[in-house]
Parts: structure tokens; C-alpha cells; sequence
């Protein structure tokens, strides 16, 4: 299809996939068109999680967030599971979501999300590609992810409408020593990919344990 055009999308692209999206789609002098990743409406906090960390959300969302939509990311689909009991047994409108469930399950909780059924969802990054709700009040990351990208294109579900949005990530160093254990012994990555994978994960640590300056130039960065 020679004479076709072609526009590319994307949501989150840094010079590097910029370029790397030009070079592949083989794309001659494109036009370039794009907006400043700066969500000036979104609150970024990272808060020290230790034993109480669940009492603490409960009682955000029964307070702060009352009647409000929200994502809560999990490292695992156990983690889900629970995470929504806990809150469930709490009074929360609540449920899980991750890639272990049916199909029909996953599109039947997105649904009841989507239409306020369902207040908050406790789920893995299996629940994000394609999620347009422009309400999201707060996204909370009861572990710490492991890129600053994958982490900003996942606080993006917040606020979508404009108004103003919680983006807050529960940190301990504990969950940092596991995730970089799981890189070392990752069997499907070679030398090269494990040190790609770390020096990401670092950027993450630096950015939980930097109290000085702003989150959301961090982020930007």
C-alpha cells in the first residue's frame, strides 16, 4: 500500500521509542505532533508501607475518596485477591481483576467499574490497555513498579476529566530487595537485559527514596 497513509499513535513515547517508531514503520519525513507529558492535575506521594499500609487505604477511601473511583495495582494475582477481601469486608465496593480470571469474568468487572458498580478495583497491569474512565479519583501501587514509564503510563488512568487526582505508591526497600531477586534469577533474561532491568528499577528506588525534590519532576525526567 504504497500511496496509504500512515499515522502511528501512542500514548507515552520518550525520544528513544519516538525514533525507534520512525525507524521501524520505515515513516519518510512524518509529521510529529504531540502534547507535554506534564499532568498538571495529578498529585504524586509515596508513602512508607509498613504493617498498618491496608488500615491506611481502607480508611482513605472510606474518607477521602468516599463514593470515588479508584485503581489499586498489585504485584500478583494472590495479592489482588486479598487486597479486595480485605477491603470488601470493610464495606468497599470492591473486586478484583487480573489475567488467572475468564475473559467473560474480566469484561463483566470492567463493566460494573465502568459504570459505577463498582467503586475500586484491585488489580495486576493485566487491567489498563484500553481503559478510558474519566473519573479515576486515585491509583494507589501497593508495591513499587519496576520502571518510572511503566509507573507514569499506569498514573495516567487518574484524572482523565481534569480534576484533581490522587497518584500515591506504597514503598519499602523490602519489596525493592524482592523485585531485584526476581531479575537475577530471571532465566529468560541474558546479562545485558538483567542490567537494563535493574538500572530501571534503580531509577524507581531513587525516585521512592528522593524526598527533596518535586515527584513530578522526577517523573517527567
Amino acid at each position: 500500500y504504497p500511496d496509504i497513509p500512515v499515522m502511528a499513535l501512542t500514548a507515552t513515547a520518550n525520544d528513544h521509542v519516538k525514533m525507534d517508531i520512525i525507524h521501524n514503520l520505515n515513516l519518510r519525513d512524518p509529521l510529529f505532533l504531540k502534547q507535554s507529558f506534564n499532568r498538571t492535575n495529578l498529585f504524586y506521594e509515596v508513602l512508607t508501607k509498613d504493617k498498618d499500609h491496608m488500615k491506611q487505604i481502607e480508611t482513605m477511601i472510606r474518607t477521602k475518596f468516599r463514593d470515588q473511583t479508584g485503581i489499586i495495582y498489585c504485584h500478583s494475582k494472590n495479592s489482588c485477591e486479598q487486597t479486595s477481601e480485605k477491603l470488601i469486608n470493610s464495606g468497599i465496593k470492591c473486586a478484583f481483576y487480573h489475567a488467572g480470571m475468564t475473559p467473560e469474568d474480566r469484561l463483566d468487572i470492567q463493566k460494573k467499574w465502568q459504570q459505577g458498580t463498582i467503586k475500586v478495583i484491585c488489580a495486576t497491569i493485566a487491567f489498563g490497555m484500553g481503559i478510558d474512565k474519566a473519573d479515576v479519583r486515585f491509583v494507589i501501587h501497593l508495591t513499587l513498579p519496576r520502571t518510572l514509564e511503566g509507573y507514569y503510563q499506569e498514573t495516567g488512568r487518574a484524572g482523565r476529566d481534569g480534576n484533581y487526582s490522587y497518584c500515591i505508591m506504597y514503598y519499602s526497600f523490602r519489596d525493592a530487595r524482592t523485585l531485584q531477586t526476581m531479575i537475577s534469577r530471571d532465566k529468560d533474561l541474558d546479562r545485558i537485559g538483567k542490567e537494563k532491568h535493574s538500572t530501571k528499577l534503580r531509577q524507581v528506588i531513587q525516585y521512592c527514596e528522593n524526598s527533596t525534590d518535586c515527584r513530578r519532576q522526577q517523573v517527567l525526567q
